[in-house]
C-alpha cells in the first residue's frame, strides 16, 4: 500500500526516546489496532524524527534503529507545559506538507512514557482547544482513530476518559471491545426517582449547606471506609466541607446526618455494581432541593477496593451540552480539593483531566 493511502497520525516527543521503547510502543500500538471496515483509508503513525517535512511521507514501522528528537523545548520555564509546548509544536507542524497528516489528534511520548514504559498522551484538537488523555500503548492507535473520525472531538475524548477512569486512570481497552457487568438500578431506587423539572432544579449548587455525596458500589473493607472518614477529618486542607455516605436509598434520611463518626459495621450498599451513569441519573432526579451536591459526587468502586487510595469523581457539568457526565480518577482526600477548585471556578474539570493525562491518568498534585 502506498503512503498516499494512509492517514498519518503524528508522534511528537520533546525528549530522546530509547529505540527499544520506541519499538515497543509502535509494535504494541499496531498489534492493538483493529482495522474497521468503515474506514476506507488505513491509519498509521508517523514519528516526527526530522524537521524536514518532505521526509515525513511514509508510516513509521518497527524496528527503528534510533530516535533523537528534532524539537527542543522552548525557553519558557514558567509556561504551563501542556499549553506551551503543544501549541509550539503544532505551529511548527503546520509547515509539514504531507496532505495525509491528520490535524485533530496526535500522540506525545513524554517523561511519563520513560517512567512507566507502557503509556503515552493522546491529545485531540478542536479549533483552539486541546483535550488530552493518558493511553496505554496498545490502545493508542485505535483511540487516535476514534478521535479523528469523531464529529465531536471533546465528546470523543471524554468517552475515552470515562472508560479510563473506570479502569484506574489509564485507557487500556477501547469501549467498543469491552462489556462491563454493571447492574441496573433496583426497582426500589427507580421508584424514588422524581420526574425531572428543569424549572425546579437550580443551575448551580450553593456550597453553604450542601454536602458532597459519596456512593459505594463495591465491597469496601470496614477499615478502609473508616480510614477514609479519618483522613477527611484530619486533612490539612479541610475547610469544613461535609460529605454524606449514601448508604440508604431514602434521600430524606441523608439530611442532617453527621458523617464524621466511624462505622461500627459495613454499611448497606444500595448502589452495588450500579454504573456511574445510572447513579448520576438518580442524583439529578433526587438531590436538588435537599442540600446535597447534585452536580458532582464521588464513587468508591472496585478500583478503590483494590488500590485503597483512589476514587471516581463524577461531574455532570463537564461536557455540557452533552448529557454524558465526565469521570475523573483522583486520590482521596485530594479529590475534595479538586471539587473545591471546580466549585469555586479556580480551575475547571478540563484542567484536572489534562493534568492527569500528563501523569499516570490519575490527578496528582505532587
Amino acid at each position: 500500500m502506498s503512503s498516499d493511502q494512509y492517514f498519518l497520525i503524528p508522534i511528537f516527543s520533546l525528549i530522546d526516546i530509547p529505540s527499544s521503547l520506541m519499538n515497543d510502543f509502535l509494535t504494541q500500538a499496531y498489534d492493538g489496532y483493529s482495522v474497521s471496515s468503515q474506514h476506507e483509508q488505513q491509519y498509521a503513525f508517523r514519528v516526527l524524527d526530522t524537521e524536514d517535512g518532505s521526509a515525513l511521507r511514509t508510516p513509521s514501522r518497527p524496528p527503528i534503529a534510533s530516535f533523537r528528537t528534532p524539537f527542543q523545548y522552548p525557553p519558557r520555564p514558567r509556561a504551563p507545559k501542556d499549553q506551551c509546548h503543544i501549541m509550539w509544536l503544532l505551529y511548527r507542524f503546520e509547515d509539514f506538507p504531507h496532505p495525509n497528516f491528520i490535524q485533530n489528534a496526535h500522540i506525545e511520548l513524554d517523561e511519563q512514557t520513560i517512567k512507566d514504559r507502557h503509556s503515552c498522551m493522546l491529545t485531540g484538537s478542536w479549533q483552539q482547544d486541546k483535550y488530552s488523555i493518558r493511553v496505554a500503548f496498545e490502545a493508542s492507535l485505535s483511540a487516535a482513530v476514534m478521535v479523528h473520525t469523531s464529529k465531536n472531538v471533546k465528546e470523543a475524548i471524554q468517552t475515552l476518559r470515562n472508560e479510563a477512569a473506570l479502569d484506574g486512570g489509564l485507557l487500556i481497552e477501547m469501549p467498543s471491545k469491552r462489556t462491563r457487568s454493571f447492574q441496573p438500578l433496583s426497582d426500589e431506587l427507580k421508584s424514588l426517582q422524581q420526574k425531572k423539572s428543569d424549572a425546579s432544579q437550580p443551575t448551580s449548587w450553593q456550597p453553604e449547606g450542601s454536602r458532597l455525596p459519596i456512593f459505594v458500589t463495591a465491597d469496601i473493607p470496614l477499615e478502609m471506609l473508616n480510614n477514609i472518614i479519618e483522613s477527611h477529618k484530619n486533612w490539612e486542607f479541610n475547610e469544613g466541607e461535609e460529605v454524606v455516605f449514601v448508604d440508604t436509598p431514602t434521600v430524606s434520611e441523608l439530611q442532617g446526618r453527621a458523617n464524621d463518626d466511624p462505622f461500627t459495621s459495613v454499611p448497606e450498599i444500595p448502589f452495588r455494581n450500579v454504573s456511574p451513569e445510572e447513579i448520576n441519573t438518580f442524583v439529578l432526579e433526587n438531590f436538588p432541593g435537599h442540600a446535597i451536591h447534585h452536580q458532582r459526587f464521588i464513587v468508591l468502586d472496585q478500583v478503590t477496593a483494590e488500590d485503597g487510595s483512589t476514587c471516581l469523581l463524577v461531574d455532570n457539568e463537564s461536557i455540557q451540552p452533552s448529557p454524558r457526565p465526565g469521570f475523573l480518577r483522583d486520590r482521596w482526600p485530594q479529590v475534595l480539593l479538586t471539587v473545591q477548585n471546580i466549585d469555586n471556578r479556580n480551575m475547571g474539570f478540563e484542567d484536572f483531566a489534562s493534568e492527569a493525562a500528563g501523569h499516570s491518568g490519575v490527578v496528582d498534585f505532587d
